[in-house]
């Protein structure tokens, strides 16, 4: 719920602050894996993504920002993967 909370308004932040415009969605398939890389022009761009993605989204987000008791708590809520960037290996999951 708070993922959808997020991404509707991100949305319209998205479409009355900065212009969203999403191009390409009949490319995006409606089942199975997907992964949607981003260039982190801005923190922003995260949410950005998930807003205009048709479907939710999966964040891979390095381990250390669950170091915050806030960011933690709603990237777990928002069912991102923490990432230990330092080494290889899925061993966080």
């Amino acid at each position: 719920m708070l993922y959808e909370l997020c991404r509707v308004l991100a949305r319209v932040l998205g479409a009355l602050l900065w212009r969203l415009e999403v191009r390409g969605l009949r490319n995006f398939p409606r089942r199975g894996g997907v992964i949607l890389a981003s260039n982190h022009q801005s923190f922003l761009d995260v949410l950005l993504l998930g807003a205009a993605a048709p479907r939710p989204v999966r964040y891979l987000a390095r381990r250390t920002l669950w170091d915050s008791r806030v960011l933690g708590a709603w990237m777990s809520a928002v069912g991102a993967i923490p990432v230990t960037r330092e080494r290889a290996g899925k061993d966080e999951l």
